[in-house]
């Protein structure tokens, strides 16, 4: 699936749980090949009104972080929860600088981990300093996956559905290894509902 087609799936929706459900082919790739936020960003969670564009927008009606989070606190804390702040802070200067995403990016050993921590990557992303960014990571096929390679991998993130979407995890390779179960066993999700995603990812 190219990008095109994944914008053009994502375009039909403006919530993320309806793609998600109607799509969720287009929603994996866009999510392993790091489209994801550039081709949602039309949408909201179905709550607020707040999607990329709209946060934004409405941080460069101010002339600081600190008044646009003191008077509009509700983007401010959209654009927090989404991982946006970089891109939208960007507005102001001084700008975030090509410096300021590898001295952020050499904190992360790999890709999701720099991704999943809400800093610079998105704006690295959208200036085209990513790959420049990631040279000293390792990807998902420098990783030798192992039983206990697995399971330091799971305790990175909080359910299944969110180690399953994360690009380079050791999701697939716990399956594999048959040592999934033992994965999942540090997720604390309760059963009922984590079973739902099960379903969605198996």
């Amino acid at each position: 699936m190219t990008f095109e087609e994944c914008h053009d799936s994502a375009s039909r929706f403006s919530i993320y749980k309806d793609w998600r459900k109607a799509d969720p082919k287009a929603v994996k790739v866009a999510k392993q090949e790091f489209w994801y936020n550039r081709v949602t960003s039309h949408m909201t969670d179905g709550r607020s009104t707040w999607n990329l564009v709209a946060c934004i927008t409405d941080a460069m009606k101010y002339d600081c972080v600190s008044n646009w989070r003191k008077f509009s606190l509700s983007s401010y804390r959209a654009a927090h929860r989404n991982g946006w702040l970089a891109v939208c802070i960007s507005a102001y200067r001084p700008a975030i600088t090509f410096k300021d995403c590898l001295d952020d990016a050499r904190k992360y050993a790999t890709r999701t981990e720099w991704q999943l921590s809400g800093g610079h990557y998105y704006f690295a992303l959208s200036k085209g300093w990513r790959e420049a960014c990631c040279e000293h990571m390792v990807t998902g096929r420098d990783i030798k996956w192992d039983k206990q390679a697995c399971i330091d991998d799971a305790k990175k993130y909080r359910t299944r559905y969110e180690w399953f979407s994360a690009p380079k995890s050791g999701y697939s390779a716990a399956k594999r290894l048959n040592v999934f179960d033992e994965c999942v066993m540090y997720f604390d999700l309760p059963e009922v509902v984590d079973s739902y995603f099960v379903k969605l990812v198996a």
